[in-house]
């Protein structure tokens, strides 16, 4: 009677020993792509809204990446070519 007991639950519980990690894994899987797809979402909704900002002209070149303040580049510029023309007309005239 307790062999007969003995030999229906043992293979019961190695079956169910076998598909907890299983099933664990599952779950944690389907969390973790939850939570990468939000987070996609979220920085997606980010570019756009800095590509909307952009586009219509409503931001700082200066605080921007890679942005660059076009009054102050532009006086450098000046400067520049200004100081070489002068160079070049005193020696060339």
């Amino acid at each position: 009677m307790i062999k007969n007991i003995i030999k229906l639950i043992l293979p019961t519980l190695a079956l169910v020993l076998l598909l907890i990690p299983i099933v664990t894994s599952s779950l944690l899987d389907l969390k973790q792509k939850k939570v990468n797809e939000l987070s996609l979402k979220q920085r997606q909704a980010q570019k756009e809204a800095e590509a909307k900002i952009y586009l219509t002209g409503k931001f700082d070149p200066g605080v921007r990446e890679g942005g660059v303040q076009h009054q102050r580049t532009h006086n450098v510029l000046k400067k520049r070519n200004f100081g070489r023309l002068f160079k070049n007309g005193r020696s060339g005239g």
